[in-house]
């Protein structure tokens, strides 16, 4: 995700498992200002009119270097139900795990 702001172009990354996010913009570094992480999340800034090469050789980067099974969204989970245990109880137990924030909305009105 970038940003222009004060006539630069800034961003943080976030990776998916099995792939080196860190590797893959080190190998774009000469289009940019300054950069750092590690291999699940960086940070980036870059000139605005390097922001297009950028995009394109990181895209040609992850193309060559990511795992197919990196492609496909995983659902992890700790423990499996029977939905017949879902009572008024259970849900709200469930409830009190708010405050939901933006990548979690409220949907159990």
């Amino acid at each position: 995700m970038l940003t222009e702001s004060n006539g630069m172009a800034t961003g943080s990354a976030r990776s998916v498992d099995g792939f080196d996010l860190y590797n893959a913009i080190e190998e774009c570094s000469d289009l940019l200002e300054q950069y750092g992480g590690h291999t699940h999340a960086a940070g980036l800034t870059l000139k605005l009119e390097n922001v297009d090469a950028f995009s394109r050789r990181f895209e040609e980067v992850v193309s060559h270097n990511i795992k197919e099974r990196s492609l496909t969204p995983e659902i992890e989970y700790d423990a499996e139900i029977q939905l017949r245990t879902i009572s008024p109880k259970f849900f709200s137990v469930l409830k009190q795990f708010a405050p939901f924030g933006p990548g979690n909305m409220n949907r159990c009105s």
